[in-house]
């Protein structure tokens, strides 16, 4: 399925439950893997997620795949850029809680999320 890189954006086809739409979405898929090299994907509980470098690149594969087949779709930061919020899950804790630092905290590290991601 999909040569699986260090990416830091994802698009997540929603496919589930129409087998034929998932049937044809895999051909597509693999056409493209075999002609584009930074193409890479796979198949997880019955949507298809699709690896970028960018935040741009994720939404113009959503778009194309949304215009050619209709299917919905969600770019999202890969794993890369969801480590950038470890911290704020560090925040959560008691003291931080009675303080009110929680949704401080998380809007910080969800913006220092979104620039690591759109800056490397």
């Amino acid at each position: 399925m999909g040569r699986l890189t260090l990416a830091k954006w994802m698009t997540v086809l929603k496919v589930r439950g129409d087998e034929e739409l998932l049937k044809r979405l895999r051909e597509v898929c693999r056409d493209i893997e075999a002609k584009d090299p930074t193409f890479s994907w796979r198949e997880e509980g019955g949507d298809i997620i699709i690896y970028s470098a960018d935040r741009d690149q994720a939404h113009r594969r959503g778009m194309w795949f949304f215009h050619k087949f209709g299917v919905r779709y969600e770019a999202l930061p890969g794993e890369a850029a969801l480590s950038a919020l470890r911290p704020a899950r560090e925040a959560l804790s008691a003291p931080a809680l009675e303080r009110g630092e929680i949704p401080r905290a998380l809007r910080a590290s969800r913006s220092r999320a979104l620039r690591t991601a759109s800056c490397t």
